[in-house]
Order: structure tokens, then C-alpha cells, then sequence
């Protein structure tokens, strides 16, 4: 099966092994229309053997200071001339959707946001490539790595990330970085100045569309 199919599959799983599950829940009977959807839509997955483009290498940071959620990354592709680099606050209305499941710090999903992110609107860098993402979250990176998370706040972006894998077939891997080796942590606090200092970058702005996110197209 595809690899977007991973999420809902767990989560029957989890579901089917829990004997205290008397009938379908909201949950199970989401992530039964997921699967059957994400297998019937699914594009063939291509590979190339003779590939010979240098990977897309992405580093990408989140923070959460005062309350306040923001992250960033940088993007440095063949296709381009310079690395790519973007950063912004998150809208108190996401972090507070994030906050109602419970969840008092919210980095986890600050770090996750700008990954997803990248799939959905830079398809142009990563459609159809090899891409390394780096993480500074240890969390966050064994979620995409296995395709599913407990988290309930994280859910959402990592169904939309697994189904733009799919759509965009790029193939990604995903490894921790640590923060100082992080070129994405000045974007991702939003200081300009110190990117300035470290390399030549294109500057973009991005369309934060998040309420679509998540959402099985049928």
C-alpha cells in the first residue's frame, strides 16, 4: 500500500487491538475512509533509476517563546540559484486549535508546520526529487519518519504531508539536526539579520491555507 496510507492504518490497528472498542468510533470511521480514498486515488509511484539530480536538502526550525508560535527553513535545491528561505508567526487561531487538545507547549507542531508547509507549496523544488529534511525535533522526526504520531494536535499536518508525498511522488528522508548546526533557526525566529551573516538567500512568503489541511480528497 502507499505510504499515505500509514496514518489511517495504525490508527484501525490501534483500534482493532483495544478489546474495550465495542463499536466504530468518529476516529475509526475517519481513517476507514481515509484508507479506502488514499488507495483509490493514489498515484503509481515512480522511480528513476538513473537519477542523477543532486538531492533537495532542507532545514527547517520552529519556536514557541511568550507564548507566541513561529518557524522557518531553508531550502537549497539545484533548481534554483539561491537557497530558498521563509519564515512566520503562526496565528494565535492555529496555536489555540493546537492548545484545545490539551497540549501547553506546542513546538512539536511549530516544528512540524514549515515541513508541511514546503510539500504543499514548493512542489516546483520537491516534486519528483530526492529530498533530506533536517529536524530539530526528535518527535516530529520519528512521526514522519514512521507515519503516525499520537499526538491528536499533529494529526492533521501529518495526513496532509503523507498525501502530498504521494501526489508530488518525491521521495523523502528525514534526519535530526541540532540546533546549532540549524541554518533554519534565525528564519525561524524571524531574524533576518543573522541568515544575512550566514548565506546568500531569496527571501519568500508563503500561504498559510490551514483549515483545507488534513482533508481526504475524495
Amino acid at each position: 500500500p502507499p505510504r499515505s496510507t500509514l496514518f489511517p492504518y495504525t490508527t484501525l490497528f490501534r483500534s482493532l487491538m483495544c478489546k474495550y472498542v465495542k463499536k466504530l468510533n468518529s476516529e475509526v470511521e475517519e481513517a476507514l475512509v481515509q484508507a479506502a480514498t488514499m488507495l483509490e486515488s493514489a498515484p503509481p509511484r515512480k522511480l528513476n533509476a538513473w537519477d542523477v539530480e543532486p538531492p533537495c536538502i532542507i532545514f527547517t526550525d520552529g519556536a514557541y517563546e511568550g507564548g507566541v508560535a513561529s518557524c522557518g527553513a531553508v531550502m537549497f535545491s539545484s533548481r534554483t540559484a539561491k537557497p530558498i528561505a521563509f519564515g512566520f508567526e503562526v496565528p494565535g487561531a492555529i496555536t489555540d486549535q493546537w492548545k484545545s487538545f490539551g497540549h501547553e507547549q506546542v513546538i512539536a507542531q511549530a516544528e512540524m508546520l514549515p515541513i508541511v508547509v514546503i510539500k504543499r507549496q514548493f512542489v516546483n523544488l520537491v516534486g519528483s526529487a530526492r529530498v533530506i529534511f533536517f529536524i530539530d525535533n526528535e518527535g516530529v522526526k520519528e512521526a514522519f519518519v514512521s507515519g503516525t504520531t499520537k499526538s491528536v494536535a499533529s494529526r492533521k499536518m501529518l495526513v496532509e504531508a503523507m498525501m502530498r508525498d504521494s501526489e508530488n511522488n518525491s521521495l523523502s528522508w528525514y534526519a535530526r539536526v541540532p540546533s546549532p548546526s540549524n541554518v533554519a533557526d534565525p528564519p525561524s525566529r524571524l531574524e533576518w539579520e543573522k541568515l544575512d551573516q550566514i548565506i546568500d538567500y531569496l527571501k519568500v512568503e508563503v500561504i498559510l491555507d490551514y483549515e483545507k489541511w488534513g482533508k481526504v480528497r475524495v
